[in-house]
């Protein structure tokens, strides 16, 4: 009987041995999950650049306040550089043309959008000069 008893005392305390060291492991487990996650949360929040595109992002243009820019933003920027947009300049007629061709190959904009984007193009990125009166007709040379 007291043989019974031995083992019985033995096998418990082998049982306790195997569950604290799964308990270990798990915990170390757990311990090595935690660290990565939080390299992977700290890589995801803070993207790396590199320098071409630190220096990139740094010249691109800003776009002066107004009503459609962030329309112009939304829209023209999906498919090619800001600085193309804002280097160009023409009248209304020829802002209405290239928006009117940015719709056909597929910028997404309602009606009411289109007319906003030209009337804020047109505004901000006429012409050199164009802000200067012509003189009347009538004040020309003969």
């Amino acid at each position: 009987m007291g043989w019974v008893k031995q083992n019985a005392t033995g096998s418990l305390l082998g049982l306790m041995l195997v569950v604290g060291g799964l308990d270990l492991t798990l915990w170390m487990v757990d311990a090595g999950y935690a660290t990565v996650a939080a390299q992977t949360e700290t890589q995801t929040q803070a993207p790396v650049q590199t320098p071409e595109q630190a220096k990139a992002q740094a010249s691109e243009p800003s776009l002066p306040d107004g009503p459609g820019k962030d329309i112009v933003l939304r829209a023209c920027v999906k498919c090619h550089a800001l600085k193309i947009t804002t280097s160009k300049r023409a009248t209304e007629d020829g802002w209405a043309a290239s928006v009117n061709t940015m719709v056909n190959r597929g910028a997404v904009l309602s009606d009411d959008e289109v007319d906003e984007v030209i009337e804020y193009l047109s505004k901000n990125f006429k012409p050199a000069g164009s802000d200067q009166k012509q003189p009347p007709d009538s004040a020309k040379p003969n």
